[in-house]
């Protein structure tokens, strides 16, 4: 699912194969524990926009998709919309800053 000049890619696959790896029971036990569903926008540096939803509310699944509408194809309504760059998102899965420091900078 790797997408060309998204370096985060890279972080959505590792955990579509995490979430496809897990037995029903403990997909099922992970989304008991989160019970949400993510969307992500994300820009990276070249303003290219691409889209992701994270579901770990109903199905424990990875969808991504070019256009917000075709992330959202078939997906139940997301939770939390989290819009960033592709940096910040990066920053923030290598743990070098938090999604609060990035959110109260204005990030």
């Amino acid at each position: 699912m790797s997408v060309e000049g998204f370096i985060f890619s890279a972080a959505f696959d590792q955990l579509t194969s995490v979430l496809a790896a897990l037995s029903a029971e403990d997909r099922k036990n992970e989304m008991n524990k989160t019970k949400a569903v993510y969307a992500f926008e994300v820009t990276n540096t070249q303003g290219k926009k691409h889209y992701f939803v994270v579901d770990l509310k109903h199905v424990g699944k990875v969808t991504n998709a070019a256009t917000e509408a075709d992330a959202a194809k078939g997906q139940p309504k997301p939770d939390i919309t989290i819009i960033i760059t592709d940096d910040n998102l990066v920053r923030i899965i290598e743990g070098k800053t938090t999604a609060a420091a990035e959110f109260m900078s204005g990030k």
